[in-house]
């Protein structure tokens, strides 16, 4: 019998799933990227990110967090995020549309916290423009790598008593080559440190290159392995006049081993780049078996539940990661979220998840706009 908590994860999965956007705003002027990680132990919970272009050109930008976890918490994202699009059509101050979501907080989610950040871009990109209910603040990288969290005043979360001051909006320049780091707590707490610490790494880790390559970055030299809280991130790089932007020395960029796509016929041969790679690096014979174990396991997962092909990444930094991106849309989303939660041998859908978790220093499901990235931890 199939308990109700699994049922519960399941949907929350699937709708925070469905939630997410599908693919990042494209706008001129700007390059994005973004990666969503459920929580490891406390299953899914109310994280979200999103981004939107409105009719006047500003391009929208969202990043928040529902307190608790599980259905509940899934849902009341859902309408958090569906107001706050709606109250974007209508106020062009961010603290005026956080001020109307704290208000339908209060009347219609009785009983419900979260935080939320919105920012509004311009069309010319020179600055940006944001207001803050609780939430973390965001990081930005200036094009010769300095990073620096932006200071913003923090006002109360959605839902914290009855309305408090007005909320304040902030802008802050955003200069050519410029990045910008939104994320959620999950992705700097850590509970054997405080949240300085966490930010400490991340604004060590985080440079003004490529937003696909930070969020690499970040989950690989940031993200707890076994995150016991969700995960959002959400890079924004301003076009450079500058394409060379510099990473700072502390932070040594990830190296790129293999960049493949991959079919059923090119498993093996893959599978032997990868072994020869990581004997290279240095790990042990017993070390090589089980990593490669574990990338065939979910190379083979991706072929038969994710339309036929894949495309496998090996990249090394302070560790060895292989990151395999399916091609099957949400049917394999959703089944590689289903066995996160519950990683144990399927009696109808095989044992390749099961047995590449246990054959990897750490294995992560990854739901970005791309599609799903399964990433394995020598």
């Amino acid at each position: 019998m199939i308990e109700a908590g699994n049922i519960d994860r399941a949907a929350a999965l699937a709708l925070q799933r469905s939630l997410l956007p599908t693919a990042l705003a494209r706008a001129e002027g700007v390059e994005m990227a973004a990666r969503y990680v459920p929580g490891h132990d406390a299953g899914v919970g109310g994280d979200w990110y999103d981004v939107f272009t409105l009719p006047s050109g500003w391009l929208g930008v969202v990043v928040g967090d529902v307190s608790g976890h599980g259905l509940r918490s899934a849902v009341v994202m859902g309408r958090l995020r569906s107001a706050l699009r709606a109250y974007a059509l209508i106020f062009d101050d961010p603290a005026d549309a956080l001020a109307h979501l704290d208000a339908k907080v209060h009347h219609f989610e009785t009983g419900s916290l979260a935080t939320v950040l919105y920012a509004v871009i311009p069309p010319d990109r020179a600055t940006i423009h944001l207001s803050v209910a609780g939430h973390p603040p965001p990081v930005i990288v200036d094009p010769a790598g300095t990073a620096e969290l932006i200071s913003v005043p923090a006002d109360v979360p959605m839902g914290m008593g009855r309305p408090g001051p007005a909320r304040r909006t902030t802008v802050v320049d955003f200069p050519p080559g410029a990045l910008l780091v939104f994320y959620t707590d999950g992705l700097v707490e850590r509970r054997t440190e405080t949240i300085d610490e966490g930010l400490a790494r991340l604004r060590a880790v985080a440079w003004a290159g490529p937003p696909d390559d930070v969020c690499v970055a970040l989950m690989t030299a940031v993200a707890p392995e076994r995150p016991s809280d969700d995960i959002a991130v959400l890079t924004i790089r301003r076009t450079p006049g500058d394409p060379d932007a510099v990473r700072p020395a502390a932070a040594a960029a990830p190296r790129v081993l293999v960049d493949a796509e991959f079919d059923r016929a090119g498993v093996s041969a893959l599978r032997r780049r990868v072994s020869a790679e990581a004997h290279s690096a240095g790990l042990t014979p017993d070390e090589v078996d089980d990593f490669t174990t574990a990338v065939n396991e979910v190379m083979t997962n991706a072929i038969r539940h994710g339309g036929g092909t894949g495309t496998l990444r090996l990249v090394r930094a302070d560790r060895l990661v292989c990151e395999i991106r399916d091609h099957g849309g949400g049917f394999a989303a959703s089944r590689y979220l289903e066995r996160r939660i519950r990683p144990t041998p399927s009696p109808t859908g095989g044992m390749g998840l099961w047995i590449a978790q246990h054959t990897s220093h750490a294995l992560r499901i990854e739901s970005g706009p791309d599609g799903t990235v399964v990433r394995i931890t020598a």
